[in-house]
């Protein structure tokens, strides 16, 4: 071991050929090697060499990637066109929402409806509706695929009463789909019409 300036002492080593290895953090490791004579002292001076250390893969994240994740998706740009109501990820953050129907009470266009499996989304075409029964049970996409929420008798499509009982017991509803902490942002259509061209016609 050597002191905090580097320097070492080694006593009492035979007389003859001897090897060292000397080694020390962050420094690749020298050998060297000496004859001494009985009785004799040597002065020796030691360079070592650096070595690069290779620290493991730093990922740094900025805060507000999903802010840039959702500008390549073109999310602002559909946002500007004002064709339907866009929730930022900065409303969301404001409403701190424990479930995904609760980001969307009083929000433009949708009305929430509770039945026996949950809560569904409902189109009120555009404008908050009081008191109005007439609107469409809403389509759903997650990151651009379909999701089925809701059962037959929610879209409206005549059923006998056993058949409606049947359907409400097997209904999915929006919270069972996807967990608030999961949505960076949302976009909301009164029809699909008006929404992205890929869902062009989409009731």
């Amino acid at each position: 071991m050597t002191d905090r300036v580097g320097q070492f002492v080694l006593r009492d080593l035979r007389p003859g050929d001897s090897s060292f290895r000397i080694r020390a953090l962050g420094f690749g490791p020298t050998d060297f090697a000496i004859a001494l004579r009985p009785g004799e002292a040597r002065h020796v001076s030691i360079e070592l060499r650096s070595t690069a250390t290779h620290l493991p893969t730093i990922v740094v994240i900025n805060e507000r990637s999903t802010q840039r994740i959702l500008r390549e998706l073109g999310f602002y740009d559909r946002a500007a066109s004002r064709r339907g109501t866009f929730l930022t990820p900065e409303f969301l953050a404001s409403r701190n929402a424990a479930q995904v129907s609760d980001a969307l009470r009083g929000v433009n266009g949708v009305r929430l409806q509770r039945n026996n499996a949950g809560v569904l989304p409902y189109s009120t075409g555009g404008y908050i509706s009081i008191g109005s029964t007439a609107s469409c049970l809403m389509n759903l996409y997650i990151d651009g695929a379909r999701v089925e929420i809701g059962s037959a008798n929610d879209r409206g499509m005549s059923l006998t009463p056993q058949m409606a009982k049947v359907a409400q017991a097997g209904s999915v509803s929006l919270d069972d789909v996807i967990s608030a902490n999961d949505v960076g942002a949302i976009e909301i259509y009164p029809s699909g019409v008006s929404g992205p061209e890929k869902y062009s016609g989409v009731s």
